[in-house]
């Protein structure tokens, strides 16, 4: 599943580069500055998870607790759609009730951190 998470981390840069260069250059005068600044949360969050799950799939050579790693970045990948994609959502359109969602993504990307550092902890090499 390495080279899965390989493409997902390559995939999901690719739209945080893209969502960025639409937000720095087509939606700072369309969107209030509060808006704004929760449209480049999102979009950090969801740049900063994209290299932790490159990270994530480079480390399956060094770290054998293959299923602690896999839950790691499926957890980190629903963090990434809950969180970032409610807070895209809220900033562009805002639907304010999809705010409900937003903790849920926060919630999963400290499973999926948390997970990742037992994998770490578990591993004997």
């Amino acid at each position: 599943m390495s080279k899965q998470f390989l493409v997902a981390g390559s995939f999901f840069g690719i739209i945080a580069i893209l969502l960025g260069a639409f937000g720095a250059h087509q939606l700072q005068t369309i969107l209030s500055k509060k808006s704004l600044n929760i449209y480049e949360i999102a979009n950090k969050y969801l740049f900063y998870h994209s290299f932790f799950l490159i990270i994530l799939g480079l480390a399956y050579d060094k770290i054998k607790q293959h299923k602690l790693l896999n839950q790691s970045g499926i957890f980190i990948i629903i963090g990434m759609i809950l969180f970032s994609g409610s807070l895209y959502l809220i900033s562009i359109f805002e639907i304010k009730k999809i705010g409900l969602i937003t903790p849920l993504g926060g919630l999963s990307f400290i499973i999926g951190w948390i997970l990742f550092l037992w994998s770490i902890l578990k591993n004997k090499a």
